[in-house]
């Protein structure tokens, strides 16, 4: 028998399937222009989702499920002969991280390589250009990229491929109605990124 296939528009949230679900925001822009978070634990339990018999939450996000061959200050490296200064971003990365899903930091500052085609770049750095705690479609993203609403297929297939997840926020890109859509981590992993930057679900 041949195992299922992932489907990343899968999974369960309070009985009701993921792929259903609408974004609304939960907590309002301050005076200030930042996002006004409700307690950490309320942002975390809305984040929170089942998918099957598999339980999953923020920090399993950051957690390595793959054999380990060397680790070094709490970073798992999957390969021995990384250079040094290589070995700084990593570390570097994983800091950013951790301070994004403590609630502490909204933009990250690593230096990016993107690997793609140039319509697939152009799409990449309009997702960069996403802030904390906003949201687009792809047709937003498309005119922010120089495109025409004919490339909506393209534009959609463009963002499933970002090579950096989180870092470059395709989570904060949903359907013209509102609908959460695909998501190539999950769609529950979706939801929990986005109910950590003040988005609820209904």
């Amino acid at each position: 028998m041949r195992p299922a296939r992932f489907d990343p528009a899968a999974g369960m949230l309070n009985g009701q399937s993921i792929r259903g679900l609408r974004v609304r925001r939960k907590v309002e822009h301050g005076a200030n222009g930042e996002l006004a978070l409700e307690a950490a634990a309320d942002v975390k339990g809305a984040a929170s989702c089942e998918q099957g018999d598999t339980a999953f939450n923020m920090k399993s996000l950051l957690e390595g499920r793959e054999a380990l061959l060397e680790e070094e200050g709490g970073l798992i490296h999957l390969q021995k002969d990384i250079p040094q200064e290589d070995r700084a971003l990593l570390g570097r990365a994983k800091q950013e991280l951790q301070e994004y899903f403590e609630g502490g930091r909204r933009q990250f500052d690593l230096p990016l390589s993107l690997p793609g085609t140039v319509f697939q770049r152009k799409v990449w750095e309009a997702l960069l250009a996403i802030p904390f705690g906003e949201l687009q479609t792809y047709a937003e993203i498309g005119r922010a990229a120089g495109l025409s609403s004919k490339h909506g297929r393209a534009v959609g297939q463009a963002v499933g491929r970002n090579p950096i997840s989180i870092i470059i926020p395709c989570h904060r890109v949903i359907a013209r109605n509102g609908m959460l859509t695909g998501y190539s981590g999950g769609l529950e992993r979706k939801l929990a990124l986005l109910g950590l930057e003040g988005f609820a679900f209904s």
